[in-house]
């Protein structure tokens, strides 16, 4: 999945227009295991920027984390996880810039049964933004893509 996020930020930078790009794309990777779950979130960069200015008001160059605060809290309120009925919340760890995008890492220790996954993260400023969502638990991949206004991921068991 990573080699199909960097072939698209590839094409996109052969696209006229600089850093404006018509295709609103990131990927959500979670792994579950039996000791933590592991989220993997990569974006554009200046998508990420325009999110956190939009969220808190604060223009941003390059995010680390001494930024950490604002990222936490604005992906606390646009990923939200749920195991068994009861919300998860994990925690930053990294941001790294990679070209022209970023990666994210969140986690949370400790095990978790995932029934539910939210994720409308700019989905704020872009009405077309998809997010797709590669999730891999008990020996299980899932593919899932996020829209406006269908950015849940739900388990039937």
């Amino acid at each position: 999945m990573t080699y199909v996020f960097s072939y698209i930020l590839v094409l996109i930078s052969f696209l006229p227009g600089g850093s404006d790009h018509a295709l609103y794309l990131s990927v959500l990777e979670v792994d579950i295991t039996n000791e933590v779950c592991d989220i993997q979130v990569k974006v554009f960069e200046d998508d990420m920027r325009d999110a956190l200015r939009h969220f808190r008001g604060i223009r941003f160059d390059t995010l680390s984390l001494r930024d950490s605060a604002v990222i936490q809290a604005y992906f606390d309120k646009h990923i939200k996880l749920e195991s068994l009925g009861q919300p998860i919340r994990p925690h930053l760890q990294s941001i790294q810039l990679l070209g022209d995008s970023y990666q994210i890492h969140l986690r949370h220790a400790g095990p978790i049964t995932l029934t539910s996954i939210y994720a409308d993260y700019l989905m704020e400023l872009f009405g077309d933004q998809q997010n797709i969502l590669h999730l891999r638990r008990n020996g299980d991949k899932i593919f899932e893509v996020f829209k406006k206004g269908a950015c849940v991921w739900q388990s039937i068991e």
